[in-house]
């Protein structure tokens, strides 16, 4: 480490570091270590550094490293009611750009978040940092398929019932839901026939062996 002052403040800085911004120069330099290529910390020869993504340089120091409980515990209450700024929102947004996460990396989030409860508070916030967010629709089609045959649980739809207890839908809202579920039959069965968006679908009389055929209201 060296120490530098500027504008009467004092700065220390990591002699690699300090190598690599002075000689190599790169934008968003905010996003990298300097990485010591044969992993001696002490080799700061300006041939045995290189840029590395903050992420990757990470995960390669970290590779098979497993934190006690006890460990994960101060790391996680050492976060609690932390709030992040937008620019540090930005930075993690940036440097977790393109990055592929794994089958098992994902299984193991899935397993950590098994019976977490989110607070109203926690909900709104999530909400509001969603709104304008345009999903593509490989992204859909994508989550359609990890869907696809997964059934909630008794609790799990009486949650949702009483979520959307009092819910006003929008006009816009509704004509989506209706133009999504157009042709396809409706959860209500009224009488002897679907009803969908104003349609009946009905038993053909005529040709009974047809399927089903779609008349008005």
């Amino acid at each position: 480490m060296v120490g530098l002052r500027k504008d009467k403040k004092q700065h220390t800085k990591k002699i690699h570091r300090l190598m690599m911004e002075t000689y190599e120069p790169i934008d968003n330099q905010h996003l990298y270590h300097a990485h010591h290529k044969n992993e001696i910390k002490d080799d700061n020869r300006l041939e045995n550094l290189e840029w590395e993504l903050k992420g990757k340089h990470i995960s390669k120091h970290h590779k098979g490293k497993v934190l006690s409980e006890e460990t994960r515990k101060k790391i996680g209450e050492a976060h609690k009611g932390k709030v992040l700024s937008e620019e540090h929102r930005r930075k993690l947004l940036e440097a977790n750009r393109g990055k592929v996460v794994s089958e098992e990396t994902k299984k193991k989030i899935s397993e950590s978040k098994k019976g977490q409860v989110f607070s109203k508070e926690h909900k709104r916030k999530l909400s509001e940092s969603h709104k304008g967010h345009l999903v593509s629709e490989e992204t859909r089609r994508k989550i359609g398929e990890s869907h696809k045959g997964l059934r909630h649980t008794e609790e799990a739809r009486r949650k949702m019932r009483e979520s959307h207890k009092g819910k006003v839908l929008s006009e816009e809202t509704k004509r989506k839901l209706s133009e999504a579920r157009l042709g396809k039959p409706n959860q209500f069965l009224v009488g002897k026939g679907w009803w969908n968006n104003g349609t009946k679908t009905i038993r053909s009389k005529e040709c009974p062996g047809e399927g089903w055929v779609r008349g008005r209201m």
